[in-house]
């Protein structure tokens, strides 16, 4: 993933750590609550952690009092996210976090508005976050359909250390649906 010197990474608060760690940042049925609509690309603080680069996907809250937004978080094109706690991040200098600006939520500005929202962001400018990249360790971050289907993968595929002719006979066996018994394998009759 590539930003330019004009991306942000905005910093969004998960909540405290969770036993399933980052995963759990990309389940379907996880929504982070915020306050305004964050950037597009954001870093999400779980605990002490900070991890991403994610895209976000925010859906207003009309119906609830506070009129916040609801957040999803997808994987960039990768696999892998970046991973660094606090005390990293701050002795490199690389987070940005600013006063309280007020936001109308109103079709007025700020000083004519009867509908203000005070809000604080936390953000990571992209040439702050390439040099964070090299304190931070990469992850891989895996969803639930993932894992499945490597487990499956693994498991399911023989395990045959013979030569290639023996395992193009006993693919031949299987698929025609015989019983083919080598030294380490028994292909039963599964009607191929």
């Amino acid at each position: 993933m590539a930003g330019t010197p004009d991306t942000v990474l905005e910093v969004i608060d998960g909540g405290p750590e969770e036993p399933e760690g980052p995963r759990s940042l990309i389940a379907p049925q996880r929504e982070i609550h915020v306050d305004h609509r964050p950037s597009d690309l954001v870093i999400v603080r779980l605990g002490h952690r900070l991890y991403g680069p994610f895209r976000s996907r925010a859906r207003r809250e009309e119906s609830s009092a506070d009129r916040g937004w609801r957040v999803t978080l997808e994987r960039t094109s990768q696999n892998k996210i970046w991973q660094a706690d606090e005390a990293t991040i701050a002795r490199a200098g690389g987070l940005v976090k600013t006063d309280e600006i007020r936001v109308s939520l109103d079709d007025a500005p700020p000083s004519k508005a009867t509908q203000i929202q005070p809000i604080r962001y936390s953000i990571i400018p992209w040439r702050h976050f390439e040099k964070l990249r090299q304190v931070g360790t990469n992850i891989e971050i895996l969803t639930d359909a993932e894992i499945l289907g490597r487990v499956a993968r693994d498991h399911l595929r023989p395990k045959n250390s013979g030569s290639q002719s023996d395992i193009v006979e006993s693919t031949r066996w299987a698929t025609t649906g015989l019983m083919h018994r080598s030294k380490q394998h028994c292909y039963p009759d599964i009607g191929l």
